[in-house]
């Protein structure tokens, strides 16, 4: 946590929070953090989240299990706006 100046001049602290992997509970858990974030009127100033993870993307691949799994794709970056 750091001190930072707002608008009216009075310290407020920043805050960091970590997720470490961008699997599917650490992708869900950093945009609901993000939605809990805007919701609460708290600005990425204030609270910086961040996601750990060896690459910058989240590869969702088909279930071979589903039914007609030949007309399923593959997508591999999903967009978060969030940093690498």
């Amino acid at each position: 946590m750091r001190n930072i100046s707002g608008s009216s001049g009075l310290k407020r602290m920043h805050m960091r929070l970590d997720i470490t992997g961008a699997g599917f509970a650490g992708m869900y858990a950093a945009l609901c953090a993000s939605r809990l974030r805007d919701i609460r009127g708290v600005s990425p100033e204030e609270l910086e989240i961040a996601l750990v993870a060896p690459e910058p993307t989240l590869v969702v691949r088909p279930r071979l299990y589903e039914r007609h799994p030949e007309t399923l794709t593959a997508f591999r970056s999903v967009g978060t706006g969030l940093r690498s």
